[in-house]
């Protein structure tokens, strides 16, 4: 018996470290992508106006997160690794310009790769702190039922958009 507890404690340090492998591994990456972000990406809201049909005239604040460069294997890693977001390529205008490629993730899921991002972002993070806290801090516009309904934004929650709207541009500028 005394030999089968040393097996279970050697199996049981060999899971140990390959957790701990896979856990650093995680970090490194997570670290890699957020240098991406802190020099190629942006963090910013968006306010746009709701289209007509929709029957609200507030406008609509969004979190983005997009990252544009010209080299296509990391905006296609990144987007692998996360599983989210979208890839956008276009068309050159110019003759002698590189092919450019932005990988652009929105709303909950901007914010959800903020998240696991901000440990290790360094020029980025006040624009992800602030994202963070806009998402935490505004009020849901979509109510969950049978048919989703825009309801009606009051002008507090407005002014409060507007005000991390504003912020984030200084940010940004």
């Amino acid at each position: 018996m005394p030999y089968a507890k040393k097996e279970d404690k050697a199996e049981q340090m060999r899971k140990y470290r390959k957790t701990q492998k896979e856990n650093h591994q995680k970090e490194v990456t997570l670290a890699y992508w957020a240098g991406i972000v802190d020099g190629e990406g942006s963090i910013y809201i968006i306010k746009a106006l709701r289209k007509a049909e929709s029957g609200c005239k507030s406008p609509n604040h969004q979190v983005y997160l997009s990252i544009g460069m010209c080299c296509r294997e990391i905006i296609y890693k990144m987007k692998e690794y996360f599983d989210m977001g979208h890839i956008f390529e276009p068309k050159n205008t110019r003759c002698n310009c590189k092919q450019s490629y932005y990988y652009v993730i929105s709303n909950n899921q901007a914010i959800s790769v903020i998240k696991l991002l901000l440990p290790y972002l360094i020029v980025k993070k006040e624009q992800a702190r602030l994202a963070i806290e806009f998402d935490n801090k505004r009020s849901r516009c979509m109510q969950k039922g049978i048919s989703k309904k825009i309801r009606k934004v009051s002008e507090a929650e407005i002014t409060l958009r507007e005000q991390y709207y504003q912020k984030m541009k200084v940010l940004n500028s």
